[in-house]
């Protein structure tokens, strides 16, 4: 997926002169970032993980990293079982058994390979969706082997919700779900709706700004922006997570049914716009429609019941999902054209 720069090994083989360094995993960088709203959504979400993960190396904590631009010791794979075939996201599956076995990795975010985003909304769908599977595939898969694992207390918490993160983003297509109940059931909450609510909204905007943040600078954006333009990006960052809430809740549906489904390959470059995209594809559309038609009845009896904590939220699904479909039209006309 990667074209490494020309000095790639020079820069990462003297990290195995440790014999406990497993693995390690390089920087990546995206040579169409700013090709469209879409890869520039992706390119910063990428760039925070990126971001974080420095973190996670210098503080020795477990990371889910994934095979692009890495490099492994064979005795490391060898000793874990080699790869296996039982997962879509093998490299997540490898990395963890790795991790739970002792082995260390290495981050070297100086060093950056250059790869492609997802041009398409349809090629971005049916890729998170996979990955969505994978990730919550594998997290109940070594479950077990991370609390057997001997780590301090703080590192398995982290362990815990790095494995089960999908889960949590799945769970915010629960919200969408529940904001229309929810719509008229606020008056016997009171002020516990209220004070509830204001911290999620600032928990909201910490979240979001920090991401922001740090993806544009793990994505190496470096171009000036308009004034206001940093208030819209955080905006468009936070609602296009909702229709990617879809996208997991989907796959936890799946993968808790004991369907582990198909590995659809992600297409990228010039045809990618025309590539054969599998049934999933057309499924998560139609959700998205329903969900959109769905978030629009909860904004009106929001607004009629002046429940104007739910209309912020309804608002933000809104921009999230028309943002989705609008982008699917767009591909629709390109593929016709």
């Amino acid at each position: 997926d990667c074209v490494p720069p020309c000095d790639f090994l020079l820069k990462t083989i003297p990290c195995f002169d440790d014999p406990g360094i497993g693995f390690l995993q390089t920087g990546i960088r995206y040579t169409n970032k700013d090709a469209s709203f879409l890869t520039m959504f992706q390119a910063m979400e990428s760039g925070h993980r990126q971001y974080v993960t420095v973190g996670l190396h210098s503080g020795g904590f477990m990371a889910s990293l994934s095979g692009t631009s890495c490099v492994w010791r064979r005795a490391c794979i060898e000793n874990v079982g080699g790869i296996s075939a039982e997962t879509i996201t093998e490299d997540v599956d490898l990395g963890y058994r790795a991790q739970l076995q002792a082995w260390q990795y290495v981050f070297l975010r100086n060093v950056v390979s250059a790869t492609e985003l997802p041009a398409t909304i349809s090629a971005f769908r049916v890729q998170r969706e996979r990955w969505a599977r994978g990730l919550i595939h594998n997290a109940a898969r070594h479950v077990r082997a991370m609390f057997a694992a001997p780590m301090p207390a703080a590192r398995r918490i982290y362990a815990i919700s790095l494995m089960f993160s999908s889960l949590l983003l799945a769970s915010f297509y629960m919200l969408i779900l529940l904001a229309l109940p929810l719509t008229f059931a606020t008056e016997q909450l009171g002020n516990f709706f209220d004070i509830s609510c204001t911290l999620f909204l600032l928990a909201a905007i910490t979240w979001a700004c920090a991401n922001s943040v740090s993806g544009r600078q793990g994505a190496l954006f470096q171009r000036r922006e308009p004034a206001m333009r940093p208030v819209l990006r955080v905006y468009a960052y936070v609602a296009m997570f909702l229709p990617l809430s879809l996208y997991y809740f989907c796959a936890a549906a799946r993968v808790l049914a004991g369907l582990r489904g198909e590995f659809n390959r992600t297409p990228k470059g010039k045809n990618a716009a025309r590539a054969h995209h599998p049934p999933i594809n057309t499924v998560l559309l139609l959700l998205e429609l329903l969900t959109l038609a769905y978030a629009l009845v909860t904004l009106s009896c929001a607004l009629l019941e002046r429940n104007y904590w739910v209309c912020l939220f309804s608002c933000i699904v809104c921009s999230g999902f028309a943002a989705t479909v609008f982008l699917s039209w767009q591909e629709r006309r390109a593929k016709q054209s």
